[in-house]
């Protein structure tokens, strides 16, 4: 049993060696050892190796959140293979363009995806339902010879959602991975006590960033295939959780649901990232489970976060809420202008986020020419969102570039207005989108799902604006839902609201 960890292929044996019999996933019904997921990694790495995979190769891996998964994650990544995770959300044909784009020799895949992958490949490739893998008794594979490894190899290919055009793949090194989810675990101050729970898709890089972090330190995974409001405050109190990792939606529906603080008792800290959160929401958040709220910002090509609070400055009510923190350590983050995009904006002035680091991508995979767009010749990486970095070095995201709105010259952000919208107690849950408008271009609408039991109205919001935002901000529409459309990992989807 290896006691050090030079790559992710490491982490398995570490684990068990480091925490052994202590439950490292439950779903609520079954615990898995932290020895028991070394010894399914090894079946894995067992299976693979008879069917010609090795060093180098890509392996795409298709599912939901399981214990399997993470078992086969790392399964691949024991042969010196790269894993290539996917949305359990994405169609056989967009799996098909990923294992062409990245030339995978194989697909993995759970029973539940298989029969999405039929008929989806125009030639032969191999597809392996993970259940073939887990038929054999734990412990009865043999061990097969790994291959050396370096830190600076790659590991990962991690697709981006796309929503620009056709996916391109991160290209991630065991050491972009690993350094992440360290310096997360450290920030988060996780340990082996901690119960953590998550219902982020382990393919997108926050739920990759939780479970890697837990492994690394010890803590018990809570891991649910879905997420679902009743059963994750159930899941807090039957099991004592003691961080909850979650994005915007999820805390907008757990505030509709009928709890006490008493309830949740065991939390000391609840995380939200993924998207921007209305402070006015956060604040709630914070009151209602008598926890802090910690603020993180990533994005897949950093394999992770690149900015979060500690989360010491959080137990002592130090937290600035509306900020997603500062850089990682051993990371730099800046602000540049958008109008001279090599030159730093002043301290406080909006301009575009730029990222440096050993969490940085190699680049797109086969792709130099988004890569040479994205990095530049010093290394910085362009993020695509709007930010004000202040002297302390706390970083505040304004929005995404792409989701800007131009209404008759003037620049409007659609967080802002949902920050706004939010404060209004009937609000539960909102988003600002863009409409074709002949006479100021661009036009913004606000797409609003109200409380349970509201009767407010369009004109009553349309006021709550006026006293808030300058006339030019106020959302010329208002459209009432039942739902917003949101990604697998709870992100809403503005994209689908536009017209």
């Amino acid at each position: 049993m290896t006691s050090s960890i030079n790559t992710l292929a490491d982490v398995p044996e570490f684990a068990a060696a480091a925490f052994s019999t202590s439950a490292a996933i439950t779903d609520g019904r079954v615990d898995h050892t932290f020895a028991d997921i070394a010894a399914m990694c090894d079946l894995v790495s067992d299976s693979l190796v008879t069917m010609g995979v090795g060093k180098g190769d890509r392996v795409v891996l298709y599912g939901e959140n399981h214990a399997h998964w993470i078992c086969c994650y790392y399964g691949i990544l024991q042969l010196g293979a790269v894993v290539v995770p996917v949305n359990k959300l994405l169609r056989g044909h967009e799996v098909a363009f990923i294992a062409d784009d990245c030339g995978a020799a194989a697909v993995i895949a759970s029973p539940a995806m298989m029969p999405e992958l039929a008929n989806a490949f125009p030639e032969p490739v191999s597809l392996l339902p993970w259940s073939a893998f887990f038929d054999r008794e734990a412990g009865s594979a043999g061990r097969v010879e790994r291959p050396e490894l370096a830190p600076d190899d790659i590991a990962s290919v991690c697709y981006t959602s796309g929503t620009t055009g056709t996916p391109k793949g991160a290209t991630l090194t065991h050491r972009n991975i690993l350094t992440n989810a360290l310096m997360t675990a450290s920030m988060h101050g996780k340990l082996a006590s901690d119960v953590i729970y998550s219902a982020l898709p382990c393919p997108h890089v926050y739920g990759n960033v939780v479970f890697q972090s837990a492994f690394l330190t010890g803590c018990k995974l809570y891991l649910n295939a879905a997420f679902d409001a009743g059963e994750a405050l159930a899941a807090i109190r039957t099991h004592g959780v003691t961080v909850f990792e979650g994005v915007p939606t999820m805390y907008f529906y757990l505030l509709n649901e009928d709890f006490a603080a008493a309830d949740c008792k065991t939390l000391r800290m609840l995380t939200v990232g993924g998207q921007t959160m209305p402070v006015a929401k956060m604040e709630e958040v914070q009151r209602r489970f008598d926890a802090p709220l910690v603020e993180l910002w990533g994005m897949t090509e950093l394999a992770g976060l690149g900015t979060t609070h500690c989360a010491l400055a959080g137990q002592v009510g130090n937290l600035p809420l509306g900020s997603i923190g500062t850089a990682l350590p051993g990371v730099e983050a800046r602000v540049v202008s958008l109008d001279d995009p090599g030159k730093e904006a002043p301290s406080g002035e909006k301009g575009e986020l730029q990222v440096r680091g050993p969490i940085v991508m190699q680049g797109y995979w086969n792709n130099a020419a988004a890569t040479r767009q994205t990095i530049d010749d010093l290394g910085w990486l362009a993020t695509g969102d709007i930010a004000t970095k202040d002297a302390s070095g706390h970083v505040r995201i304004v929005d995404r570039k792409k989701d800007m709105i131009l209404t008759a010259g003037y620049n409007i952000y659609p967080a802002e207005l949902e920050a706004r919208l939010s404060e209004h107690p009937d609000v539960a849950m909102v988003a600002v989108a863009s409409e074709a408008d002949d006479e100021k271009g661009e036009i913004p609408v606000a797409h609003v799902v109200l409380r349970p039991k509201s009767d407010l109205g369009e004109e009553a919001l349309r006021e709550h604006c006026r006293a808030r935002l300058a006339a030019y901000k106020v959302p010329r529409k208002f459209v009432f839902a039942d739902d917003l459309p949101k990604t697998s990992s709870g992100k809403i989807m503005r994209r689908a609201l536009r017209k």
